[in-house]
């Protein structure tokens, strides 16, 4: 309840039938995201680009591995036309400004955007997150298109 509007929430939980009093009760932000989930959401997007009409690119690299031994993945999304530009030798100029910006720019001069989340292992919401922005992006919706 938030009667008095001071920001305090207050909820109950109703412990699962079975539980005796002085049992521990877990309760959860937000649903896991592990390391499998990743692995298993990478395949699935795979297949999604491989079955895409859209002209997505979709690369998986292995930036590092973790102290764990794990990968660290860097996944780019773009565009299928960049590629084939690229190939082509038409690459087109970087931007003329030449000033300092947040953003890289690959070969192409398209401009990079990077999205770094679950830096440390309890941002379980950031790899939801994440995980929402790139279905997006590798979806059929003309803004996702129009931001590849």
């Amino acid at each position: 309840s938030n009667d008095d509007g001071c920001g305090q929430l207050s909820f109950y939980v109703l412990p699962p039938s079975g539980c005796k009093p002085g049992d521990e009760l877990h309760v959860a932000f937000t649903p896991p995201y592990g390391y499998c989930d990743l692995l298993r959401h990478i395949t699935v997007w795979h297949h999604l680009v491989r079955a895409s009409t859209s002209s997505i690119r979709f690369e998986e690299r292995v930036l590092c591995r973790t102290q764990d031994g794990r990968k660290l993945h860097l996944l780019i999304v773009t565009s299928q036309q960049e590629l084939r530009a690229n190939r082509a030798g038409k690459v087109p100029a970087p931007p003329a400004s030449g000033a300092s910006s947040p953003f890289s720019n690959f070969d192409t001069g398209k401009r990079v955007v990077l999205i770094s989340g679950r830096v440390h292992p309890g941002e379980v919401s950031a790899s939801h997150a994440l995980h929402g922005l790139i279905t997006f992006l590798l979806g059929n919706d003309p803004r996702a298109a129009q931001l590849r």
